[in-house]
């Protein structure tokens, strides 16, 4: 009777710790509480300065820029087995002229990445006039009720040289649903952990002039607010402007 109670809780004791090996074996899922994302700025691989006439675009214009300022927003990553992972990140203003090249992603999952997608612009659902913090800066990308409401997605704004040779300004704004661009950046690797917490991306300002469409300030025009077809054509060059930083 001893004997067979022994073998009884042997048994059990085996299977008790056959389980226990198992639960410990199930992988558990980790997250990253914050992810912080450095944006730098460049034209055609020149760091960008402001109020500086050096730089040119693909379809030979010389510009200078005297004012940028962006909300990102929606970014999601790529994992190794082809699946996209959203993560919480709200719409958030970046202002290089001020110093503002940082936003940060939440509650990132631990893990090995091949890609990152975001947007340029406010997401349709959050694109809602007085939808974000009532802040001065908020307001003043207010995007007007009449055309539309809800927010500037972009404001590049600056002078370029005409065909005469005179200095002019130029305004590239970007605002109203349908105009926001998504960046997909696919064919890297990169890792969220404990220790890397970090991401650093570029922007190619003269992206937004140059693929698909060769955008020219003198035969396509120098403001864009409010006129679709010229928001729509720099939109679709904006999903190529990001990139990971070498």
């Amino acid at each position: 009777m001893k004997i067979h109670s022994i073998t009884v809780f042997l048994a059990f004791a085996f299977l008790l710790t056959a389980c226990k090996k198992d639960e410990e074996e199930v992988p558990i899922d980790m997250t990253v509480p914050v992810v912080q994302i450095d944006l730098s700025h460049k034209v055609s691989g020149i760091d960008l300065v402001f109020n500086q006439r050096i730089f040119e675009n693909a379809a030979g214009n010389s510009y200078e820029v005297r004012h940028l300022e962006y909300y990102i927003a929606d970014f999601k990553l790529l994992n190794q087995g082809g699946s996209w992972v959203e993560v919480i990140s709200e719409p958030y203003l970046i202002n290089p002229e001020k110093g503002v090249t940082t936003t940060l992603m939440a509650n990132v999952p631990v893990g090995n990445y091949t890609g990152l997608s975001c947007m340029i612009g406010i997401p349709v659902t959050k694109n809602l006039t007085g939808y974000l913090p009532n802040t001065l800066n908020n307001v003043n990308m207010a995007w007007p009720e009449p055309i539309g409401g809800g927010y500037h997605f972009m404001k590049f704004e600056g002078n370029y040289m005409d065909e005469k040779g005179d200095w002019r300004g130029f305004t590239v704004h970007l605002g109203k649903n349908g105009m926001q661009s998504v960046n997909v950046i696919q064919d890297v690797q990169f890792s969220i952990s404990e220790s890397s917490t970090k991401l650093e991306l570029v922007m190619d300002m003269n992206e937004w002039f140059e693929s698909p469409y060769l955008y020219d300030f003198i035969a396509d025009g120098n403001y864009t607010m409010a006129i679709d077809s010229l928001m729509k054509l720099v939109s679709d060059n904006g999903k190529n402007c990001l990139a990971f930083k070498n």
